[in-house]
């Protein structure tokens, strides 16, 4: 994880109710609500990188709801960037959420 100017890219592992695990490394910026998908990870722990380099808003929608959680309740507070990469790992660590309210998205 780094957290830059405008900008926060992580890694992030998701696991299906299958079994299917994904690997990519991602950006999101807190003054857009956007992401983008800059690599993915291999099998034989390589990097590719993502042939759609473009920003795409981020919604509560299944695939992206791990994203917009993210977002809203560990590494954006409004539209700035809450903290440093320290401060957004004890936050996801321990379980502090940045929002009293959670989920203020879609419920779907």
């Amino acid at each position: 994880m780094s957290v830059g100017k405008d900008e926060i890219r992580y890694t992030m592992v998701t696991k299906s109710q299958a079994g299917a695990t994904n690997v990519s490394y991602e950006g999101i910026r807190c003054g857009t609500f956007e992401f983008r998908r800059y690599a993915y990870g291999h099998r034989d722990n390589k990097w590719v990188m993502s042939k759609n380099e473009t920003w795409r808003p981020i919604n509560f929608y299944a695939a992206n709801r791990p994203r917009a959680v993210l977002t809203q309740e560990y590494f954006c507070d409004g539209k700035g960037i809450a903290g440093s990469n320290e401060d957004m790992i004890f936050r996801i660590r321990y379980n502090r959420s940045l929002v009293k309210n959670k989920y203020t998205g879609s419920s779907f």
